[in-house]
């Protein structure tokens, strides 16, 4: 992920990229860490087929809580189909 650390101002404008070269990875998670909750809060994902990059953008940065620690994820997405059941309304 690029850039690594970065210092912001009020209104200042974040850009964040991720890539990777596992072939058949095709989706980028974006998580979020804040300093109130460790945890990590999945706040966005990509699935692409070819270009293996991903960004994440933040127009302006509002406030000072939003200062938190970003982490991407590169996996292979698993996607899978479950017939729908119907069922005849007995009415």
């Amino acid at each position: 992920m690029t850039p690594t650390a970065i210092l912001t101002g009020p209104e200042d404008k974040v850009n964040l990229t991720c890539s990777h070269t596992v072939s058949s990875y095709n989706m980028i998670l974006w998580y979020q860490q804040s300093a109130q909750n460790t945890a990590l809060k999945l706040i966005g994902y990509v699935r692409f087929t070819t270009n293996k990059m991903a960004y994440l953008h933040f127009p302006k940065v509002p406030e000072a809580e939003d200062s938190a620690v970003y982490f991407c994820a590169a996996s292979e997405a698993q996607c899978f189909t479950i017939p729908s059941l119907l069922y005849k309304n007995p009415l």
